[in-house]
């Protein structure tokens, strides 16, 4: 098989007829050496239903990876490039929302130069509102400043590459992933071209500003201990802060024998200092929660059937 592409679908009925449409548009004759790997992330809508309905589809090969729940995109990606057999994967939403003619040019620049392993996809100018931009601008600033890894501004899950890319993804074994980071991390050659987003087939988006907040939160604190490091400092210089100001109130009342001068500086400091102490205290907390999740060692998902044009139904 030429090519496996990945589908992470959770609640996307109304999409999986015209998607497939739009592959078949693109692709043309490379529908025949397409494998399609859909990736039923705990649907609560009728989306089984409907992929069920399309295994008969002429294609070279159609996946259903049915999970027992919903758990969450990043392992639905992973249970998708577990799945793959082809000798390059892309990886594409399941809303229609990245077209497939893009994947065609992907994989056009991939196959002529045996030295890229991986093509990505990057908004150039995004359709978000102005706070929104800026939220999203200002995490990739601070996830550079403070990662190892450097990840490409506006540049999406959407992307083409080859095996050796795969299998180096497939290697890291965490539970907690943020595949931003991975695909920047494993290295290898990756060449970016834009793509335009575009709207929804049907239905509305499954994540909310909060989601892709902690979303953001979660790439830092899986390749970054710098948090860490930023706390204990904020955190000794704000001890000193605390400890000058008591003095100064302690001169003020012995010496000058005013006993309440001062003090609404004092609670001021200890008021910020506590503030910022409970916030480390959360920041410390994720990194515990992380280490603590990743020492249970349970798996990144649950199949409950795969459903194969190919094979039949199987469970895992």
């Amino acid at each position: 098989m030429k090519l496996s592409v990945v589908i992470p679908c959770h609640n996307e009925e109304g999409n999986i007829h015209p998607l497939l449409g739009m592959f078949e548009k693109e692709f043309g004759t490379l529908m025949a050496e397409t494998e399609f790997i859909f990736v039923n992330d705990g649907s609560r809508d009728g989306t089984l239903a409907h992929l069920k309905k399309e295994l008969t589809r002429p294609c070279g090969r159609m996946k259903i990876v049915d999970f027992s729940r919903n758990f969450g995109k990043e392992s639905a990606i992973l249970a998708g490039l577990q799945n793959a057999e082809g000798d390059y994967t892309a990886i594409i939403d399941g809303d229609g929302q990245q077209n497939p003619k893009y994947i065609v040019q992907m994989l056009e620049i991939i196959t002529k130069d045996p030295d890229i392993d991986c093509v990505a996809a990057f908004q150039n100018k995004r359709r978000e509102n102005v706070f929104s931009r800026f939220c999203k601008r200002g995490f990739y600033r601070v996830m550079n400043r403070l990662c190892s890894v450097h990840l490409k501004e506006a540049a999406s899950d959407f992307r083409v590459f080859n095996r050796d890319f795969r299998d180096a993804i497939l290697s890291l074994p965490e539970l907690c992933r943020f595949s931003k980071g991975i695909f920047s991390w494993v290295g290898y050659r990756t060449e970016y071209i834009e793509y335009q987003v575009e709207d929804r087939i049907t239905g509305s988006t499954n994540w909310s500003f909060t989601d892709l907040m902690r979303y953001g939160f979660v790439g830092i604190v899986a390749f970054s201990t710098k948090p860490l490091e930023i706390a204990a400092v904020v955190g000794s210089v704000y001890t000193a802060v605390a400890f000058i100001a008591t003095i100064y109130v302690f001169i003020k009342a012995m010496i000058y024998g005013d006993p309440v001068a001062g003090y609404p500086t004092i609670m001021c400091v200890l008021l910020f200092s506590f503030g910022l102490l409970f916030m480390f205290i959360g920041i410390l907390g994720r990194y515990i929660s992380n280490a603590y999740i990743e020492s249970k060692k349970r798996p990144a998902y649950l199949v409950k059937h795969i459903y194969d044009s190919k094979e039949g139904t199987t469970k895992p």
